[in-house]
This record gives structure tokens, sequence and C-alpha cells, in this order.
């Protein structure tokens, strides 16, 4: 082959080991990607130490996959391998008929799962040999004898055992092939149980008990190994997380007891039925389709209790004690690591390595001093309406509203109370379901908008389909559906081409339902640029998004910047169509309403939700008082009160399902709150800074887009503060921005409350008990 001026040069300089002579990285890469540059002259050059080992991995990032599998040359240094095309998912049409019946059923006990002790899986540990070579080959099998000089086997790290970045990367490549497949295998069983059929519990406990198994042994092995070698500092901190095995460093028995634990907890969410209202006889009534369809739309107030408390009684029976052991295996496995460690503190170990260990006195503070008194005010106003819609004998004139006349199962969305808190009755109001309504606009279209939000900024689209959702769509007549909350489920990164991530969306044409919409596409992409990025890596090793490495919640401030561009006078109309809202004042403020009835509240929610979380995993909530102290800081920092006395018997914390996702209101209050910095910091850099924030929509910028996928990609391989700098400017999390948006409409409240009552409309000072600042 004729060699090309780059690769003389690349060779004059490797002959010399002059690496300012060597060519531009985009030179030699375009020349190998086009077959003009032997690719396999090259990694040997590399192998054999003539160039750098920096330049050459800069120079396989640049790569096509074609190229990539040029480049390797020989299955020792194979960083890249292209997956078998997988078959399209489809639930499996039977259960195993030797599998218990998982699913709770009214006016039954229900038959849970009983952990059951797992056969030792014979796998390798670090330092042990096998019959041969004692090394395992890339299928995961011992070695041969006879020592073979084989490049597809890869050495079991033993105890001190040194190495440098190439050998780091075939171990990751080792280990990358390892966990996809049994990440896959384990995406299938966790497909099928939460879409299909709630009675595979057995089948889901074993997936997901055997993938925290393979996640154990590599922490074990990644503690084993002397990193001091190693020039690339990526590489150092994927291993240092590696160390850290969160809850797989459980004995095989705990892992199943966990994972029991947690799979019945949402089999009996799925499985709870409750009767209609009015039809008596009409049982079959579940959450997601039914009771909070009913909670949003219904104003008999005796038809708001009923489901509010039957619910919650249907899920009260051994749901502590199952919490309970939930929290008693998370406390084991963190005093794995520290036996002065505690559940709460494995849960926030990704902000500890992310350096902001203080994160909770940070939201704690932001809270008091700076969303608490939009809070307080819109809680005032919003009790003076239902007090005229329900009556005295119904709200009270001061303190706490009844939680069930709030529109949402925990108060904390009060969309649904839009028409009724509008500011200007004669002014314009967006009422999103009816616009959707006549513009004939579909939850598909909703969805297709809002992965188009994304891709206008050169993101990454989607690869799921219509057929796909359909079969996720967990509202449907007839759904068995265990997904009980909008979610992201992870697949694997199971080939290039597939699609990575599948999110269960909201099925409802709602202003709430569209901005989760955004917000979980926000998380898709997600997973979608960290796959692109990972190939591009070629170890491809999937640790920014496993065990005890989740996200920061930057991803949702990133959906909920977004959705702040989408529900803008300008957003609504380039995305859905929607005729241009007046311009003038009543309407601005009706429109600011829409947007704070959806994300105070759950703010709110949030700040009580992890309280309460914080204190039980701390130890400093016994089981006993679970439902007491649920209530005490829904008071605190909602400012609402159950309808009709709860005790001990009951556990309320469990209504909507979150505490089967532990991070989930750690990163709703970091996405929450982020998010409306965000969106100013998008909108001064790559907007006009002169339009008002609320009007402002960016919707087609590709430079923003790479800032956006420049945080996706990182995610917790950076720390928190740079992540969030990148992002915002500042390196802290603030609610000014929040303030700054929502002021119009927080004047008016002021001036309203004050007209309406003589005393202080901040009124919640004078009832709530103040709560104690997070340790």
């Amino acid at each position: 082959m004729r060699l090309t001026v780059a690769v003389v040069t690349l060779l004059a300089a490797a002959a010399a080991f002059d690496v300012e002579d060597l060519p531009p990285i985009d030179t030699i890469a375009d020349q190998i990607n086009s077959g003009q540059v032997p690719a396999e002259r090259v990694a040997e050059m590399a192998r054999d130490g003539q160039v750098p080992i920096e330049y050459m991995m800069d120079v396989k990032h640049s790569l096509t996959p074609e190229a990539k599998r040029r480049e390797a040359g020989d299955d020792e240094y194979e960083y890249y391998e292209e997956e078998p095309e997988e078959p399209e998912l489809e639930p499996e049409s039977e259960p195993e008929p030797e599998q218990p019946e998982v699913e709770p059923s009214r006016g039954e006990p229900a038959t849970y799962l009983e952990p059951e002790e797992a056969p030792a899986e014979p796998r390798l540990r670090a330092g042990q040999a096998t019959a041969g070579d004692g090394r395992l080959r890339e299928d995961g099998t011992g070695g041969g004898g006879g020592g073979s000089s084989d490049g597809g086997v890869i050495p079991v790290p033993r105890p001190g055992d040194v190495i440098d970045d190439v050998s780091a990367l075939r171990i990751l490549g080792f280990y990358s092939r390892q966990e996809s497949q049994v990440c896959t295998g384990r995406f299938q069983n966790l497909y099928n149980f939460y879409t299909a059929d709630r009675t595979l519990g057995p089948t889901k406990v074993d997936a997901e008990v055997e993938y925290l198994r393979l996640w154990r042994e590599f922490a074990t092995n990644a503690t084993n190994l002397d990193l001091s070698s190693l020039d690339r500092t990526d590489l150092v901190e994927l291993f240092m997380v590696l160390k850290h095995g969160g809850v797989s460093m459980l004995s095989d028995q705990d892992l199943r007891e966990l994972v029991t634990a947690m799979t019945n907890l949402e089999t009996t969410f799925a499985g709870a039925k409750i009767c209609d209202y009015f039809e008596k006889s009409r049982c079959n009534l579940n959450l997601y389709k039914d009771v909070r369809v009913k909670l949003a739309s219904s104003t008999n107030r005796n038809e708001l209790l009923h489901y509010w408390v039957t619910w919650r009684n249907q899920l009260s029976r051994n749901s502590p004690r199952l919490y309970g052991t939930y929290v008693r295996l998370l406390d084991a496995a963190a005093k794995l690591h520290n036996s002065k460690s505690n559940a709460w503190d494995l849960v926030m170990y990704p902000y500890a390595h992310g350096n902001m260990r203080d994160l909770l006195s940070q939201l704690e503070r932001i809270w008091e001093k700076e969303i608490s008194p939009m809070y307080w005010q819109l809680h005032t106003y919003a009790r003076y309406r239902l007090r005229e819609r329900y009556g005295s004998d119904a709200v009270p004139e001061r303190g706490a509203i009844p939680a069930h006349l709030l529109g949402s199962l925990e108060a904390d969305d009060w969309s649904p109370l839009e028409h009724l808190l509008q500011p200007v009755a004669n002014a314009s109001r967006l009422d999103f379901h009816r616009r959707c309504m006549d513009h004939n606009v579909e939850v598909r279209d909703l969805r297709r908008e809002a992965g188009v939000l994304y891709t206008r900024l050169g993101l990454n689209g989607t690869l799921i389909d219509d057929a796909m959702y359909s079969k996720l769509n967990v509202a449907a007549p007839g759904s068995d559906s265990v997904l009980f909350l909008p979610r992201v489920l992870d697949r694997c990164y199971s080939t290039y081409r597939k699609q990575i991530a599948i999110a269960i969306y909201p099925t409802n044409t709602t202003l709430s339902d569209y901005i989760e919409l955004v917000e979980l596409s926000g998380t898709v992409h997600k997973f979608n640029e960290r796959a692109q990025s990972m190939f591009a890596d070629n170890f491809g090793f999937p640790y920014k998004d496993r065990e005890g490495f989740r996200g920061y919640g930057l991803d949702l401030a990133i959906g909920g910047a977004r959705a702040l561009a989408a529900v803008s006078p300008r957003g609504l109309s380039s995305m859905l169509g929607f005729q241009s809202l007046s311009d003038n004042n009543g309407t601005q403020l009706n429109l600011q309403m829409a947007h704070m009835l959806k994300l105070l509240p759950r703010i709110a929610a949030s700040m009580a939700a992890l309280r309460w979380q914080a204190d039980v995993m701390t130890g400093s909530v016994p089981e006993s008082e679970y439902n007491s102290k649920w209530w005490e800081y829904k008071k605190v920092y909602q400012g609402v009160s159950p309808p009709e006395a709860r005790d001990e018997t009951h556990f309320d914390a469990f209504a909507d399902g979150t505490l089967t996702l532990p991070s989930y209101h750690i990163r709703r209050l970091v996405g929450g709150l982020a998010m409306f910095s965000v969106h100013k910091y998008h909108c001064r850099m790559y907007g006009d800074v002169n339009e008002p924030l609320s009007q402002c929509a960016i919707l087609d910028n590709l430079q923003l887009g790479v800032n956006i996928r420049n945080v996706l990609v990182k995610g917790n391989s950076k720390p928190f503060g740079d992540q969030l700098m990148q992002l915002t400017g500042q390196a802290q999390l603030s609610g000014q921005a929040m303030v700054e948006q929502l002021q119009p409409v927080t004047e008016w409240l002021v001036q309203f409350n004050n007209a309406v009552s003589s005393r202080s409309s901040s009124d919640g000072g004078a009832w709530r008990r103040p709560m104690q600042p997070f340790n």
C-alpha cells in the first residue's frame, strides 16, 4: 500500500520520538478511516511503544467502528467489538408453571416471595488459578494448559498487580463484555416483569442477584490492583469507582433477601386494586390509569376522600416490614465499606464522591431562604380558594390543607387546580389539555416533540418507535404493568445501532405530563450520548450509569430547562402549533401560575420525602414511627395533613411507590432547582440577553447542544461543581433563577393574600414546627 504524507510523517516522528512533529490527530484519523493509512501498522507502533499511548488513544477516539476493527488487528488488542443483532423484545407469553404467584389481590393476603439461598456460582476470584495457566479467556472460561500466548486471554488480577494504561484497557474490555452479557439478560427479565407479567418476580430476582454478584467480582478484583502506573486519569477514576461495589458487596443470601424485599414492594404496589366510589362492585381500579386521574379531575370531596384513603389502606399490609428489611440490608452493605457508615451514606455516595458531602444542608438552606417564601404564598392562596370551593368545614382558615384536595396523590402537583387558581379570570390561560384536544395533539405527538427538542440541538435521536411504546402503555386497558412511575430502563448499551434505553412515559396530554416527557427525554439522551462516548472510548465500560454510581440529577435539570423552553409561548407555537398567547400581563401571570403549580409543590414534597428517607436510613426514625414522622415532615415542608387519622398500622410513605427508587427525590430536587439556573444560563449565553426568561425559548443552537452533550457524557466522572459550572456558570446550587422567573406571579400572590387578610400571609411559620438542619 502506498504510504501517504501523514503516515510518512508519523513514522519519521516516531523514529525520532519527537511528539511535536506528529501529524494532527484529525489528519491521521481521517486517513485511517478512508483506508489510505494501514491501521495495522499504526496499532503495531502503539503496541511497540514507538508513539505515545496518549496520542494513539486520541486517534482511536476519532475512528469509525469499521476502522477500529481494522486497527485492532488481533483479539488481544481488540478494543471494539460489534455484538450480534438482538431479536426484538417480546414479553414472555406465559410464566413458568413452578413460579409462585406474587400478586396481592383485594381482600386477600398477598403471596410474597421468600428469599432462597442461591448456589454459589463458580466464578474466578482474584488470585485464583485454573487447572491450566490461571488466566481467564474472553468468554469467561478458564485458560487451557501449556501457557498459550493466545491473544484472547486476560490475566486475572492478583493482590498487588501493577497495571499500566494498556493492560487496564484490556481488563476493562473483558469486564465490559462480561457485564454486557449479564446486563442484557437482566434487562430482558426486568422488561418482562415490569411491562407484562408481575408473577415473573422469581425470575427477576435471579437476574438481579446474578448482576449484582458480577459487580461484586469486579469490585473485588479492582481492589487488588496497583494503580500507581496509570497515566490516564479517567482510568484511575474508573477503577476507584469499581472498588466501591455498593450493595453488591453483600453476601449471596443478603443480596437475595434485599432484591426479594424490593420486588415484593413493587408487586404489592402493582397488584393493588380498589373499588370505584360510585360503582361499588367495580373493584379493578389501579393507580396509574384510574386513581390519579380521579384525584385530578373530581371536585367531589367525598369521592376524593374515598380514593385517597382506600388506596393507601390497600398498600399498608406488610409494606413497612419489607421496607425495614431493605433499609437494614442497605445499612449492612454500607458498614462493609466503613463500620461507621449507614444506609443513607450508601445512597448519598455519588454526591460525596463528587465533592458534595454537604448537599443536604445546601438544599435545606435554599428551601428556607429562597423557595419556601414563594411556596407559602402559593399555599395561603390555594387554601383560600379551596375554602371557597369546599367550605369552612372542609378547609381550615389557617394551617395545613387536607392533602386529598390538591389534585395529586402526594400533593406534589397542583396542576389540576389551574382553573381554580388562575390569577386573572378574564385573561387567557394555558389550559394545555384543552389546547391539545383542539389541535388534535396526541400523546405520541408529545413524545415525538419532546425528542425533537434535543435533536434540534444536534444531539443523538432515540430509535424507539410507536410499536415499542404501545407495549409500555401502563394506562392501557388490561395492562398488568408493574411500572407505576415514568422511568427509563437501561438497555445495557447492547449494540452501537440499537436503542440504548427505553422510557416509560406518561400517557396523558396534560401540561404536567408534557413536562415529564421532556425531562425523561433528557435522561434517555443521557444514555444515548454516553453510549456513543463509551464506544468512542473503545473500552466501553458502563461505570457512569450502573450500580453505586448514578447520575447527579443534572440530566433532569437539562430536561427541565428544555421543558421551560418548550412551554414558553414561542415553544408552544413552534413545537406544537398552538396559537401564541397574548402578551398582556394577565396572560403572562396565568402562564407563570401554571408553571408554579407544577414545579413548586413537587420541590416541597421531595424535601419532606428526602428528610424522612434520610432520618429512616440513619436510624433516627424506627419502623414503629414510620407513619407519624412521615406526616410530621409533610406538614412542616408541604403544609398538608391527612384528611383522617393515620397511625402506625398504615404506611403512607409508600403511596406513590417512589420508595423503590432510593435516589428519586434527591435527583428530583437537584434537577428541579437547577433547571431554572440552566435555562437562565442558556438564554443569556445563546439567546437574547434582553428577553425575559419567561419568553426565552432556544430551540435551534448546535453550540448549546455541545454544552449539553459534554455534561451528559461526563456524568459523575467529574465533580458536581464542575458539571454545574458548565451548565449554569456557577459551582453551587441556587434557587435565585427560579425566584427571578416566578417573581411577577409571586408579587401578585403577596398582594392578593395581603388584600384578603390583615394578618401576615406567610402564616406557615406560625404553626409549623421548625426542623433541625441536616447534619
